[in-house]
């Protein structure tokens, strides 16, 4: 199993990769966490984060995500017996 893990997190990281280099300089928007502007969050953040997201959730229904941008909005309350995953791309 550990194999397939890392099959789908290294898919998954390139497809990411894929979408950050195609969209360089074309983010418009960004928005802050938190107080202040110290935790930029933009389109290119949160589109990266779902095309990981996708791909981890689909290779592993099972499990829930935690990400560093939807935090918990993405868990599966019903399974929360389950392992998390944090998934970040900083």
């Amino acid at each position: 199993m550990r194999g397939k893990y890392l099959a789908v997190a290294k898919e998954a990281a390139l497809r990411a990769g894929r979408f950050l280099m195609e969209n360089l300089g074309k983010s418009e928007g960004v928005i802050y966490k938190g107080a202040g502007h110290f935790n930029p969050v933009s389109a290119m953040d949160t589109g990266a984060e779902r095309i990981i997201v996708d791909a981890v959730g689909s290779a592993f229904p099972q499990h829930n995500i935690v990400t560093e941008e939807k935090g918990r909005q993405l868990l599966n309350l019903t399974r929360p017996q389950q392992r998390y995953h944090l998934l970040s791309h900083n």
